[in-house]
């Protein structure tokens, strides 16, 4: 399989309350049930990114703490135009992989990874149970990680998650980057230079 290396896309700040659903954790065209990567806005600036599966196509969704641990989550440090004035409210994050955050949601504790605007971040998926090689050391299998296309967004309400496009867009890759210009965008990294 020849895995996607590109932009995914860019969008402004989102609201607090605001959420994207474009990452998934296995291709999801192939059945009904589907595990996806939510990024929820909870402050200007900083979201949450939690998982979650459904078994029926894509209408309810459960959040699953399980997924976090296929996921290895790296933040770089500080991109450009980071400046402490231009942004007083975003909490410095130590450079390096990441430990999952809590964060009360809607009255729900869930718990994910923090990404912040004004940093690098990058996210890898691998398989659950580790492998062992013949001389016995650790191996962990990278597996791909999936964009999918989904319908624009129709306003700015808490309740306007982007609903799946049939037949959208769709790209499989080995790495997903989260990076800050002006405004905020993913792109796709498949090989091993990054």
């Amino acid at each position: 399989m020849a895995f996607y290396s590109g932009l995914l896309g860019s969008d402004g700040a989102r609201f607090p309350g605001q959420d994207a659903v474009d990452i998934f954790l296995a291709n999801p065209t192939i059945n009904q049930i589907r595990l996806r990567q939510r990024v929820y806005c909870w402050s200007q600036g900083e979201s949450l990114a939690f998982y979650e599966r459904t078994v029926d196509g894509g209408t309810n969704w459960t959040i699953v703490p399980a997924l976090l641990w296929r996921i290895r989550w790296v933040n770089l440090g500080f991109t450009h135009p980071f400046h402490p004035q231009i942004a007083p409210n975003i909490p410095v994050i130590i450079v390096g992989v990441q430990a999952p955050f809590v964060k009360v949601i809607a009255g729900i504790a869930v718990a994910g990874y923090r990404l912040q605007w004004y940093y690098k971040t990058e996210i890898e998926q691998f398989q659950v149970l580790p492998g062992y090689h013949e001389d016995g050391t650790l191996v962990r299998t990278q597996i791909p990680l999936y964009y999918h296309e989904h319908h624009p967004r129709t306003g700015h309400t808490t309740h306007d998650t982007p609903k799946f496009k049939p037949g959208g867009k769709m790209h499989a890759f080995l790495k997903l980057q989260y990076n800050t210009q002006v405004n905020s965008f993913q792109a796709a990294i498949s090989s091993k230079e990054g």
